[in-house]
């Protein structure tokens, strides 16, 4: 008998259980790593183990992506929730809906029973700590809970780029998105300013001199008298002939 047939022979009677591909060792029982990988029986993962093991790495794994934002800042895991078991059992009694995510109260603090709950996603990007907190009417919010307030009529961008000219936080938040801007980091008028501005414009004041006393740009008292600017105010237009002390 040839070394060809016997070879031949060996590869017929010894193969891989999961794919039943020839073993070309004898001392092998699978014919690869991945059969044997696939051939073991998968222990079900906890749902809370990700999770466990996310919040205890990024705070005592230097290694970890986000460490600087937390173990880098001080942030760390309580004793008890070191186990993952203890960790679990809080999570079963808490009432916890499909998307939510773990979130600390308090950002400055650490992971513990106290300090944390489960938030949406939304909920949780208002609770970071590098969101900006305006203070307005006696209240603190976020700019995201501004934009959503009755209060004020912009987009989160316009409000922002009103802040960011250094308009008073009442001033941006009240005045209607059809108000106008300055480069002089001003809002146009105010409500109050804007009456004032139309009533002197109608006793024939010229625009640059009502412009020069409210600290404002001509163009901006012409788009008023015009009617083309502050209509929630129900100004009307002032006729050519009445502006400038003009007469007909």
């Amino acid at each position: 008998m040839s070394n060809s047939t016997v070879y031949e022979s060996d590869q017929t009677s010894n193969r891989c259980p999961t794919c039943s591909n020839p073993i070309q060792r004898k001392s092998r029982k699978y014919c690869s790593r991945a059969c044997y990988e696939s051939s073991r029986p998968l222990k079900p993962k906890h749902p809370i183990r990700g999770l466990w093991s996310n919040m205890t790495q990024r705070c005592s794994n230097p290694k970890a992506t986000e460490y600087y934002r937390y173990g880098g800042r001080g942030i760390t895991v309580c004793e008890e929730w070191k186990t993952f078991e203890v960790f679990a059992a809080w999570v079963e009694t808490q009432q916890r809906e499909p998307g939510m995510q773990l979130d600390r109260k308090d950002n400055e603090l650490g992971y513990s029973p106290d300090n944390c709950k489960f938030s949406t996603r939304k909920e949780q990007q208002r609770n970071r700590s590098g969101n900006r907190l305006i203070s307005a009417y006696g209240e603190t919010k976020t700019i995201s809970e501004w934009v959503e307030d009755p209060r004020c009529s912009l987009t989160h961008t316009g409000l922002t780029n009103r802040l960011q000219l250094g308009i008073s936080p009442e001033q941006a938040i009240s005045c209607p998105p059809t108000d106008r801007y300055l480069r002089g980091n001003r809002l146009s008028l105010t409500n109050e300013q804007a009456l004032a501005a139309h009533k002197m414009a109608c006793a024939g004041k010229s625009s640059a001199a009502i412009a020069r006393e409210l600290g404002t740009s001509k163009h901006t008292i012409l788009r008023l008298v015009r009617g083309k600017s502050y209509r929630h105010l129900g100004l009307a237009p002032i006729p050519l002939n009445k502006r400038n002390g003009r007469k007909a």
